[in-house]
């Protein structure tokens, strides 16, 4: 009887060996490189490690960089210059504070709450348009077709005599 390949936990149980053989993050190509070479994986197939593999991957990878991270900052040497340019950043995000706090005093004149505030207000004004367009059509279709008193009508949407078109 012909073999018939390793099952897809038997894959799964070699690629997870050859990770931790070598210590590196594969693409399937350099999978495939690395399964002829190693002869440790005799089928590959995406299914295989798509899934399981990524996310461990991304996991590891997180992993190392916060480590690297820590390690580097415990080894962080502190100069004179360093001590230097962090008074200089403490001193700029003073003033940064400060400036923010001033900006918020002339909130009124700020361009983007002006821009914004135009912008409502055309939107708000185009919407008025249509509302009385389509007041306008209905209160014809309902005078012209249904034969309808524009009072009667006016009163039963809750419109005032004192209403006007734009």
């Amino acid at each position: 009887m012909a073999p018939r390949g390793l099952s897809a936990d038997e894959k799964r149980v070699r690629l997870l060996e050859l990770f931790h053989e070598t210590k590196d993050f594969y693409q399937l190509k350099e999978l495939e490189k690395a399964r002829i070479s190693h002869s440790k994986v005799i089928r590959l197939e995406r299914a295989t490690y798509s899934g399981r593999f990524r996310a461990s991957a991304a996991r590891l990878s997180t992993i190392s960089s916060s480590s690297t991270r820590k390690r580097a900052h415990s080894e962080r040497v502190d100069t004179e210059t360093r001590q230097e340019q962090l008074a200089e950043l403490a001193r700029l995000r003073k003033t940064h504070a400060a400036l923010l706090t001033e900006l918020e005093l002339y909130g009124a004149c700020n361009p983007v709450l002006l821009d914004t505030k135009r912008r409502s207000s055309f939107l708000a004004h185009e919407a008025a348009s249509r509302w009385t367009d389509n007041f306008g059509i209905l209160m014809g279709h309902c005078t012209q077709t249904l034969g309808a008193d524009s009072g009667e009508i006016r009163q039963s949407l809750g419109i005032e005599d004192t209403y006007d078109d734009i």
